[in-house]
């Protein structure tokens, strides 16, 4: 079993990357399709005005936490500690463990191209 740390009204997955890893390689192989989302600060700040984007984080597979203002918010305001888990730490490990394909969603249009860019030149069989 995980933990978890509810912050926000998200319900984060606190493991270490490895632990992670090896939840979400069992889940690939049971059930498929997974969707997990990569939080940070700004993320949970967009969907306080958004509603369709709050109940979509809120329905992904896991949500892991992507930021120290997420690890600090989790400290002062539950005195829990929070792993992070960055979203390319984890788009890395997938790809380079062949744990599956990686779809990626929202963000800056310039920045997801280099970071496609930059998956293809380094992970050519993804």
């Amino acid at each position: 079993m995980s933990k978890l740390v509810n912050l926000f009204g998200y319900e984060l997955k606190n493991e270490t990357l490895d632990k992670y890893l090896g939840q979400l390689k069992k889940q690939l192989n049971a059930q498929g399709l997974t969707r997990v989302v990569t939080l940070n600060p700004e993320i949970v700040a967009q969907a306080e005005n958004s509603v369709k984007l709050k109940q979509w984080l809120q329905q992904a597979t896991h949500i892991v936490a992507d930021g120290h203002g997420l690890q600090w918010a989790a400290k002062i305001l539950l005195n829990q500690s929070l792993t992070i888990i960055t979203g390319i730490s984890l788009v890395q490990n997938i790809l380079k463990n062949n744990l599956g394909t990686v779809y990626i969603v929202g963000g800056d249009p310039e920045q997801i191209g280099i970071n496609v860019a930059n998956i293809k030149h380094n992970y050519p069989q993804a």
